[in-house]
C-alpha cells in the first residue's frame, strides 16, 4: 500500500464519513489504532477503555460513536468526528490516505500466454506468468508474476491475483476479486474408492466459482467439485491457510477464519462465520447467519441464527455449560473415592452386626 493523501481537515473526513465534527477543524496526516498512534493523527475508538488509552496517546483527534460522545464528552478535549460505526469508518479513513500499490496495465513478453486468450484493456499480466488456452482476462485485472492460470478460465474485471497464485482450468471468478499468493483454486477433491486392495482416484470433472468481491487468503484451497460446481457466494471473505472441500457451496458475505474448514458437499446460507480451526464433517447443511466458534467441529446439519461451539457442535450456552463440568471432573472423581470408601465402611460395619446390607 500506498499513501496517496498527506494531510486532510477534519471536516472534509467527517463528510466523507457521513459524520459529524466536534471541536476545532485541525489538519490530520493519517489514522492509526492506538498502540501506534502518532502526533498529527486521528485515532478510533469504540468504548470507554480505548477512549481512556486515546486521551493519553499522541493522537490529535478522535473519531467516535454519537452515543459514546454523549456519555463521556465532559472529559474529552480533542476534536471528535461523530459516527455510527467508528470500525467502518477506521476502515474508510484508511482507504482515503493509502491504495494497493498496483503495476500498470501491460503485458510481459516473459508471460507465457495462448494465443486463444482473451486479454480486455488495461490488463496487467507480469513476468512468467503462465494463461491456457481459450481463458478470458476482463478489463484491469491485475495478474502478478508466476501466476498459473489454465484452460477455459474466466476471471472478472478489477480482480487481483497474486504471485504464484494456481488458477486451475475451467474456473470462473468474478470481478473485484482478490487471491493472494499460493492460493489453489481448482485443484482436485479428495475422493477415493476402496476396491480391496488400494485406494481408487474417483476423477474430479467439476469446477470452480468464485463470486463477485471475494477475497481468499494466501495457502487457501478450493477444490474442484467431483461433478457439478463449487461455489463462493458473492461477498465471502476466505483467510489464510483455509480447506474448501469439492462440491461446497458457501452463500454471500460468509468468513472463513485461518485454519478453519469444511469436508465435501457442504452448503452454507449467507453470512456464516466459521472461527478459527473450526470444522465440519461431509455434507453438512449451516443455516444462514450462524456461527461457529473457535475450534467448534460441526457433526450434524445447524439451523440458521445460532451460535455454536465445541465438539461435537451445540449451541453456545449448552457447550460452555458442559465445559464447565468437565472442569470440576477432578472434584467429582476426589468425591465419588470419598464416598466410596465411606460406603466401603458402612458396608463392613453392617456384616459385623449380622445385618442385610440392603435393609
Amino acid at each position: 500500500m500506498i499513501k496517496v493523501v498527506q494531510w486532510v481537515k477534519l471536516s472534509e473526513l467527517a463528510q466523507l464519513l457521513e459524520g459529524t465534527l466536534h471541536g476545532e477543524d485541525l489538519a490530520v496526516s493519517g489514522i492509526s489504532s492506538l498502540d501506534s498512534v502518532r502526533e498529527g493523527e486521528i485515532v478510533w475508538v469504540e468504548n470507554s477503555r480505548a477512549l481512556d488509552q486515546a486521551l493519553k496517546s499522541s493522537g490529535s483527534a478522535v473519531i467516535i460513536s454519537k452515543k459514546l460522545f454523549d456519555k463521556e464528552k465532559d472529559r474529552i478535549p480533542l476534536p471528535c468526528i461523530l459516527v455510527g460505526n467508528p470500525r467502518l469508518a477506521f476502515a474508510l479513513t484508511l482507504d482515503f490516505f493509502y491504495k494497493r500499490d498496483l503495476p500498470g496495465h501491460g503485458i510481459s513478453s516473459r508471460a507465457s500466454i495462448h494465443k486463444s486468450v482473451h486479454i480486455c484493456k488495461e490488463v496487467y499480466v507480469g513476468e512468467f506468468a503462465v494463461i491456457g488456452e481459450d481463458t478470458r482476462i476482463g478489463p484491469r485485472a491485475v495478474i502478478y508474476p508466476h501466476v498459473y492460470i489454465g484452460c477455459n478460465v474466466e476471471i472478472g474485471e478489477n480482480t487481483l491475483i497474486y504471485p504464484f497464485a494456481t488458477i486451475h482450468s475451467g474456473t470462473r471468478i468474478g470481478k473485484n476479486t482478490i487471491i493472494h499468493s499460493g492460493a489453489v483454486i481448482g485443484g482436485d477433491g479428495f475422493g477415493f474408492v476402496d476396491d480391496g486392495a488400494s485406494k481408487i482416484k474417483i476423477p474430479q470433472v467439476g469446477v470452480v466459482e468464485i463470486g463477485d468481491d471475494v477475497e481468499i487468503g494466501a495457502n487457501a484451497t478450493v477444490d474442484r467439485a467431483t461433478t457439478g460446481i463449487t461455489r463462493i457466494g458473492d461477498g465471502s471473505k476466505i483467510d489464510n491457510l483455509v480447506q474448501i472441500g469439492h462440491n461446497c457451496v458457501l452463500g454471500r458475505n460468509c468468513i472463513m477464519v485461518s485454519q478453519s474448514g469444511i469436508a465435501g458437499s457442504c452448503v452454507l446460507g449467507d453470512n456464516v462465520t466459521f472461527a478459527a480451526q473450526a470444522g465440519a464433517a461431509p455434507h453438512i447443511t449451516v443455516g444462514s447467519n450462524t456461527i461457529v466458534a473457535g475450534r467448534g467441529g460441526v457433526t450434524h446439519d445447524i439451523p440458521g441464527n445460532t451460535l455454536v461451539s465445541g465438539f461435537p457442535a451445540k449451541p453456545h450456552r449448552e457447550a460452555l455449560r458442559i465445559s464447565g463440568a468437565v472442569q470440576l471432573l477432578p472434584h467429582y472423581i476426589k468425591t465419588i473415592q470419598e464416598l466410596e470408601k465411606r460406603l466401603e465402611v458402612l458396608e463392613s460395619r453392617l456384616k459385623e452386626t449380622g445385618t442385610p446390607a440392603d435393609e
